[in-house]
């Protein structure tokens, strides 16, 4: 463990300098009583569950195609599947505190279901679970099948698809997004929303947890901020 500790120390130091280490080390510190909540949090969520939805998946394990890996969301490590914490999305449904009855819920790169599973436990009039990976796909399904009795959304769709092809259904709608694509693929989910919202009255809402493409979103003009925190900003069609 101190070679291991010594050694990341010493990465620290040519990457980030003196200074940029101890500022590192000192926001480490920081955080770390939220890290360990969310670590304890996310070994409980399968266990109590009886779900698969906590494993990381690199990229290249994904059983993509590699010339169609590009549009995928993925960090320095190439991991391109991490679930959404445990917690998370529940908490912002209910805060809000949305006529649930009248909405769609849609969560593209939607993995092996957790966030799906999360808004299926409010009334919604469909939840719907995109994804591009038939591997983390059939795992979804799997888990579907052991919980639809315990859900509360009017009707739960889980499909495998490309996000740029998918057609939004009438009415209003939550997107949830959980960091799921790169640049190219994020804009065209964003010119389909805009064509699609401009045709009507009805109301679109989108929580984008770890926000990195924010400024895409930001600058979009159909858009208008309502809430942003450290960890997600909240969107909604402007009027």
């Amino acid at each position: 463990m101190a070679l291991i500790v010594s050694r990341r120390i010493m990465v620290l130091l040519r990457s980030r300098g003196v200074w940029g280490t101890v500022v590192y080390c000192g926001q480490s510190l920081f955080e770390l009583p939220h890290r360990i909540s969310y670590i304890v949090e996310e070994a409980a969520y399968d266990r109590k569950t009886g779900l698969e939805t906590g494993r990381v998946v690199k990229i290249a394990d994904l059983g993509i195609e590699p010339a169609k890996m590009d549009g995928a969301g993925r960090n320095a490590s190439g991991v391109a599947y991490m679930p959404s914490p445990p917690s998370i999305p529940a908490t912002i449904l209910k805060d809000l505190g949305w006529p649930y009855k009248e909405y769609n819920f849609i969560d593209f790169g939607s993995g092996m279901g957790r966030a799906v599973f999360a808004a299926a436990q409010f009334p919604f009039r469909k939840v719907v679970g995109v994804e591009f990976s038939n591997e983390l796909h059939e795992i979804a399904k799997s888990n579907l099948a052991k919980i639809s009795s315990t859900l509360n959304a009017a009707a739960v769709d889980l499909l495998c698809q490309d996000a740029r092809e998918y057609t939004f259904p009438p009415g209003n709608c939550i997107v949830y997004l959980f960091n799921p694509f790169r640049e190219a693929v994020m804009r065209t989910m964003l010119e389909n929303l805009e064509r699609h919202y401009a045709k009507g009255p009805s109301e679109l809402y989108i929580i984008y947890y770890n926000p990195v493409l924010a400024a895409m979103f930001d600058g979009s003009p159909f858009l208008t901020t309502i809430n942003r925190t450290r960890e997600y900003s909240i969107y909604r069609n402007a009027p």
